[in-house]
């Protein structure tokens, strides 16, 4: 069963959660589908038609599918109480939500890597990789175990979680393990797949002649509305081999265009490398890159690129000196905040600057600040007070 659910999340993108009963994988019964065409209820129907002792139920708040046995109501799933002191943006998924849920619920729950029977074609330690350095953010409250995960899903829509209980164990002990469903074929470049597609008509329109074209996710992904940028980077990584970012960069005739897209490109795919200087790496590789830099003169596009130069230890007087002149309107940081946010977390050099600079808006006032270091967000709420 674990397998084919994988295998139909990683083919068409259609993403759902799975709980799985102990023995469900020693069952003989496999999972076959021979339509040509089928809508992703239809596929989901035939897959639980050949496991009828589960069903599935789609949240009401997030739309995050879960598929799990019968027997056990959604409510009932990872349902342990959960204090977030403090609204949390654009934080780690992996090392900010997931891992410090585990450890905090352990040792009734545990990450899923410790149980390697489940670990289906992971290869190593799945949330170790870029695919789980995505971003999140979480509302301050009150919150299911259950309803953070679904919280990390909604984030994007191409990640998922499947709880196992560990073998061998009478005392309810689950394993939770991350899922990416994203293609990394090394062979050849797949097309891009109709789960990503769907996901682009939905999130940003659709596009010209039926698949994003080169153009156009550039025009995304530097776009200045920061939910588009978002959901080209979704859509932009679902389908990496599709569009090299050294293309796109090189196609682009705009310089803080191509700045923007550099920017797409660490924070979509080598985001949690560590050693990695994407602008070294353009510097390098495309001629006249360099000069892009020096021809910023949005605001906003400078702060962000100070940033990014910074954790790099490269100079940024240039872009420094925009920043101090400049009076930023709630518009602008509206649209900056997430990138500001992310390389805040990623770096603490990146946050050592951020406070020198003493920007006058309350995103960036010294409280806001302070609560970008604190990574205990969460607090166990204990049983009676639920």
């Amino acid at each position: 069963m674990s397998m084919a659910w994988l295998d139909i999340s990683t083919k068409h993108l259609l993403r759902a959660n799975l709980y799985m009963d102990a023995n469900t994988d020693s069952n003989p019964t496999t999972f076959e589908f021979n339509q040509d065409e089928a809508t992703g209820k239809e596929l989901l129907e035939a897959f639980l038609a050949a496991y009828p002792t589960y069903t599935y139920t789609q949240d009401p708040k997030t739309w995050v599918i879960w598929i799990h046995p019968k027997r056990i109501k959604y409510e009932d799933i990872l349902n342990q109480k959960i204090k977030i002191v403090h609204p949390a943006y654009q934080i780690p998924a992996s090392t900010w939500v997931y891992q410090p849920l585990c450890r905090l619920l352990s040792p009734l729950v545990t990450e899923g890597w410790r149980n390697q029977k489940f670990i289906i074609g992971s290869g190593g330690f799945p949330y170790k990789t870029p695919a789980f350095f995505y971003f999140v953010d979480l509302p301050s409250g009150v919150f299911s175990v259950k309803e953070i995960l679904n919280f990390c899903c909604a984030a994007s829509p191409f990640k998922s979680f499947i709880v196992v209980p560990e073998s061998g164990n009478d005392d309810n002990r689950v394993s939770i393990l991350m899922r990416d469903f994203c293609s990394v074929n090394p062979t050849s470049p797949p097309p891009p797949r109709d789960g990503a597609v769907r996901f682009w008509n939905d999130a940003i329109g659709k596009p010209t002649n039926g698949i994003p074209s080169f153009d156009e996710v550039s025009a995304a992904l530097s776009d200045a509305n920061p939910a588009r940028r978002w959901a080209a980077g979704v859509y932009w990584e679902a389908t990496s081999r599709n569009y090299s970012g050294l293309e796109l960069i090189r196609k682009s005739e705009d310089s803080e265009k191509a700045v923007w897209l550099a920017l797409a490109a660490e924070s979509t795919l080598y985001r949690g490398k560590k050693g990695i200087g994407i602008f070294d790496q353009f510097m390098r590789e495309i001629p006249g890159f360099s000069d892009n830099l020096r021809q910023i003169k949005n605001p906003g596009l400078a702060l962000v690129t100070s940033l990014e130069l910074t954790r790099a230890n490269r100079d940024t007087s240039y872009l420094d000196t925009i920043v101090s002149k400049h009076t930023y309107s709630e518009a602008e940081i509206v649209s900056i905040k997430p990138d500001v946010y992310r390389l805040a977390h990623e770096s603490p050099l990146v946050l050592d600057k951020l406070k020198a600079m003493k920007i006058d808006v309350p995103e960036f006032s010294p409280e806001a600040l302070h609560e970008l270091e604190d990574t205990n967000l969460f607090t166990l709420v204990p049983a009676e007070a639920k």
